[in-house]
């Protein structure tokens, strides 16, 4: 990306947007979701399972795609019509800081290319973490839906549909999930996913419906428990 158009971009942070985007999350795990669709045909998009920090650098805030003034975050820039590639709960591991998850994700949109802000757990080394160095992704570590309906959803787990259960993805990221993936969950333990199907709403979420092969407990694997992907 031309070192011009980043600038503008990193006028924009990441503070301003944080709170609606929390009340939008909140609105939409608040409201009722739709049934799961009758076709499960969810394909998981690629992602990037060894990748590096963008090698973008300036003489104040950025050097080799680490931000200096805020050393928990790095940069990485996609295609403009690529999915998100990281949510919030991604594990990584970095050359020199090891193993950190993702905090949160901020994507800004670009004439051509799309700048991905990642904020994780631990501070990061410009010449050590960041670009060239590579970065692996190890997993994800998310949680159901914080959503109960009497007789029909209990912490985002179904009372109707065993081992189904729902968790809401931004519009624009990459659904982690696919059929065949094995899941750890707090109480039921390891599980093979069956079947992801996801749904559109008018919010800016998708709400992803995904049922493995054995019941699970809403007290012991419902929200706020966490669900681990391992790769």
């Amino acid at each position: 990306m031309p070192k011009k158009t980043l600038g503008l971009v990193l006028l924009l942070m990441l503070v301003p947007g944080c709170s609606k985007r929390n009340a939008e999350s909140k609105s939409a795990a608040n409201s009722p979701p739709p049934k799961p669709p009758a076709v499960h045909a969810e394909k998981r998009a690629a992602l990037p399972w060894e990748f590096k920090a963008s090698r973008y650098s300036d003489s104040a805030r950025w050097q080799n795609g680490i931000n200096r003034r805020q050393r928990s975050q790095f940069l990485y820039t996609i295609a403009k019509d690529q999915p998100t590639p990281f949510l919030p709960g991604c594990r990584l591991e970095f050359a020199a800081a090891g193993a950190a998850t993702v905090l949160s994700v901020f994507r800004q949109e670009g004439p051509a290319h799309a700048s991905i802000f990642v904020t994780v757990d631990l501070e990061l080394d410009p010449e050590r973490d960041g670009h060239p160095n590579p970065v692996r992704m190890t997993g994800f570590s998310l949680q159901a839906v914080n959503y109960s309906k009497q007789g029909l959803w209990d912490r985002g787990i179904s009372l109707r549909e065993p081992g189904l259960f729902l968790v809401l993805v931004d519009r624009k990221a990459a659904v982690p999930f696919a059929a065949g993936d094995r899941l750890r969950f707090a109480a039921a333990g390891e599980a093979a996913i069956v079947k992801v199907a996801r749904q559109e709403g008018a919010d800016r979420f998708l709400r992803v419906f995904v049922t493995v092969d054995r019941p699970l407990d809403p007290l012991g694997d419902g929200h706020p428990h966490p669900i681990r992907l391992e790769f």
